[in-house]
């Protein structure tokens, strides 16, 4: 440092005179930062989670998953849809992203200088690029406050707090004032070149040391520099242990994440159904090392950030399921090394498992795509596979539909007859392979078998056959087997997805019709994933009917001066991201104030069927049901509307207590028929 002064500084910066007898210390601490880093990720990720992935799959690349990446890890767009911490996130995220950039170029400048002779960064360009920094600086600042403030006055429920979570924040707020002090002085000793509103950072902290000796501040200078080194690059070297890693994770996680983007949510097929039973294996996940490497990977890019626990309708209603904690001792356990052990029942309780309703809001707000309900569909297969931790309810499920075609055990004839009556008044035809329609209707098990959900799919026919459509059923209809998927039955599925298949291929039409969002998804997703693809369009009634609506071929009435909520099921919603066409159907009668109730669309709250809940029950803690037609009451409305048979049954047991009617969608568009 010997000749160094203010005067000898210049208007460029003064960091590299005052430091530049410490450059081996930066090359020295990264390359054991690097190391150190790689090392760790090697033990702690790479062995647990890659190990036996191919190097060809793991750099494939797909268009579709970069755009996915970009929007959830640059744009923040899950992040952001809890907007506290979603704020606080993005701040911290860009504030250090921007800087990471802003010492790259300070060290091409620097470099540009002992190769070329010049700088990179002059005159206007560099104030712009100091008030670009201090901006960043600032921002991260207000970030890290944030996320500290809403751990300590634990703004978000059920949030795991721990000592490493706050010493994250402190370390990342210390880099950042260092940074400061560091900007200070440079601003110090350039103070005749520098405007302060280019530097406004600089210009604040500068005040700190104005009386200072020179000396004093060099050795300031060169103290602090060698801290805020050590500390960024021993962030780096410990980072595979610390919750920072989960930039890179989770970016992992979501680019690799098996849910496709027209769907929020989606079951996985299992591979080679028929050669594991033919096998005498178990299908599912028994066993830890059972698990994929993509679910190994949802475990390990959890953040603990509460959204899945407090979003999960079975832990509000008081079971024992919450999906942050299951993730977080799967993830445990892996790491642990039981990899050969039993899950169930030592590690995860069955009840866990079967208290899930699979209503995907887990998997649909989660910021780094985690697929909770897969892992419950796995752990439910197994026991299914090797019926071991089955509740008797959940077996009768599977057997009814063996033994008569649906869930309840009702006599098929009864659904037969149903079905003729609807032919006999010339709402459909029945079906035959001679001729071809422009709809099929499926009805589904719950309409076959409910009074008044039959009622709703008359009303639907009536307006259908009074366009002109030609619509028809089959009289031997059966499960769609939805239900038996859902509760761990695959097998059961794959037979009767084949038969559903095999049947209707049989037939000719344009559209497959279902108001069954259940038998919606499993028409449209689930039987093309095992290769049952139907050469017709599937459409739920709230499509169609939104459509002739536009179209003006059907012309809503009126209905006096009624308040009307609405509740988005879950596989309609989240499932198919269909969240308008209900309610443009709803806003478009004479007279109906539609109120949303405040958990809608993507976080609307379950009715508490889905998964096979609708067949049996957890007695444990409050109905998930009457939670959310206390939420619906809340709102004023006298009528709950809804788009699903599921839904409609479990909101509809509740009802009376409110003093609410339950209707389909339909009925409320029959209700202003009759008005005209």
């Amino acid at each position: 440092m010997e000749g160094f002064s203010m005067q000898t500084c210049g208007s460029s910066f003064c960091h590299y005179f005052l430091t530049e007898d410490l450059k081996p210390l930066v090359y020295i601490e990264m390359i054991l930062a690097l190391a150190t880093a790689f090392y760790l990720f090697y033990i702690k990720y790479y062995i647990k989670i890659f190990n036996n992935v191919s190097l060809k799959m793991l750099l494939k690349i797909d268009l579709e998953r970069i755009k996915r990446l970009l929007s959830i890890v640059f744009l923040q767009k899950r992040i952001l849809r809890d907007m506290l911490p979603g704020s606080a996130h993005l701040m911290i995220f860009y504030s250090f992203l921007i800087l990471f950039i802003a010492t790259l170029i300070r060290a091409i400048d620097n470099y540009s200088v002992e190769i070329l002779g010049t700088h990179v960064l002059y005159g206007l360009s560099y104030e712009f690029f100091k008030l670009t920094i201090d901006l960043a600086t600032f921002i991260g600042i207000i970030g890290v406050g944030v996320a500290y403030y809403r751990r300590v006055f634990k703004l978000t429920k059920d949030l795991p707090d721990t000592p490493e979570d706050r010493a994250v924040l402190i370390i990342l707020l210390i880099i950042l004032l260092t940074g400061l002090i560091l900007d200070g002085i440079n601003y110090l000793y350039n103070r005749s070149d520098w405007s302060p509103i280019y530097n406004p950072g600089g210009y604040l902290f500068s005040l700190l040391f104005k009386d200072l000796d020179e000396n004093v501040i060099i050795m300031i200078y060169r103290s602090t520099w060698i801290l805020h080194l050590s500390i960024v690059m021993t962030v780096i070297a410990i980072s595979p242990l610390t919750k920072l890693f989960h930039l890179i994770i989770s970016s992992l996680n979501a680019y690799y994440s098996e849910n496709v983007p027209k769907i929020e949510v989606s079951f996985r097929k299992v591979e080679n159904i028929e050669k594991i039973v033919e096998e005498g294996r178990y299908i599912g996940v028994k066993k830890f090392k059972d698990l994929t490497w993509l679910q190994r990977l949802n475990y390990f890019a959890c953040t603990k950030c509460a959204r899945c626990h407090n979003l999960c309708p079975a832990n509000i209603s008081g079971k024992i399921l919450s999906p942050m904690n299951l993730v977080i001792d799967m993830r445990s356990h892996i790491e642990k090394n039981n990899l050969d052990q039993d899950i169930m029942p030592l590690y995860i309780q069955p009840e866990t498992v079967w208290s899930c309703v699979t209503c995907g809001a887990c998997v649909a707000n989660c910021p780094v795509m985690i697929d909770h309900v897969n892992t419950i569909a796995d752990l439910r297969r197994a026991m299914f596979s090797t019926g071991e931790n089955i509740p008797d309810e959940v077996l009768s499920i599977s057997y009814n539909i063996m033994r008569t075609g649906n869930p309840y055990g009702y006599n098929p004839v009864e659904r037969e007859e149903w079905v003729r009556s609807l032919i006999s008044k010339g709402l459909v035809k029945q079906a035959s392979t001679e001729d071809e329609y422009d709809i099929l209707f499926w009805a589904g098990c719950n309409i076959a078998y409910d009074d008044e959900l039959r009622k709703a799919a008359e009303a639907l026919l009536e307006i259908l056959r009074d366009t002109g459509l030609k619509i028809a059923m089959l009289t031997d209809e059966t499960c769609c087997g939805e239900p038996a998927r859902r509760i761990g039955d695959e097998l059961s599925f794959w037979e009767i997805a084949r038969n559903n298949y095999e049947k209707l291929s049989q037939y000719r039409f344009k559209r497959l019709l279902i108001m069954c969002p259940h038998g919606y998804t499993v028409f449209k997703h689930e039987y093309p994933a095992l290769g049952f693809k139907i050469n017709a369009e599937i459409i739920h009634h709230s499509m169609i009917l939104r459509e002739l609506i536009e179209k003006g071929v059907v012309k809503p009435g009126s209905i006096d001066n009624i308040i009307v909520t609405y509740h988005d099921p879950c596989y309609l919603g989240r499932w198919n991201k269909i969240y308008e066409e209900p309610r443009d159907i709803i806003k478009s009668i004479e007279g109906v104030k539609f109120i949303d109730m405040p958990r809608n669309r993507e976080r609307s709250f379950c009715c508490g069927g889905g998964g096979g809940h609708l067949y049996f029950e957890i007695k444990r803690g409050v109905r998930i049901s009457k939670l959310r037609v206390e939420e619906a009451s809340k709102t004023g409305a006298k009528i709950l509307v809804t788009a699903c048979p599921y839904c409609n049954l479990m909101l509809r047991a509740e009802a009376r207590e409110y003093n609410i009617e339950v209707i389909d969608l339909v009925m409320l568009l029959k209700k202003s028929f009759e008005r005209k």
